[in-house]
């Protein structure tokens, strides 16, 4: 296994929501997308992802992946893990079926 980190743009429909509902949404956002894997520098044995989605003004987001092995077991930072994330993290060859 080897650190890699990738930047690419996607464009999407987005939503921000709370427990009322909807307070706003927007068709067609370019959102630039980086996402990568490291090796812990204190414990070179464990591994970890971290994404950020940047959309300009209105639209931002960022947080961890959690990986074991070959394995990604969670994440944090947002409510649900966009589809073009996880399809990156299977090019690269990481079983997302727990998260999906």
């Amino acid at each position: 296994m080897k650190s890699r980190q990738e930047t690419w743009t996607v464009k999407a429909g987005m939503v921000r929501e709370n427990s009322y509902g909807i307070t706003h949404s927007e068709n067609n956002v370019e959102l630039s997308i980086t996402l990568g894997i490291k090796q812990n520098e204190t414990d070179p044995a464990e591994w970890y992802g971290y994404f950020e989605l940047d959309g300009g003004e209105n639209w931002y987001a960022e947080g961890n992946i959690e990986i074991e092995g070959n394995e990604v077991v969670g994440y944090d930072g947002v409510f649900e893990l966009s589809s073009y994330i996880i399809d990156k993290l299977k090019s690269w060859n990481y079983d997302c079926s727990e998260i999906e």
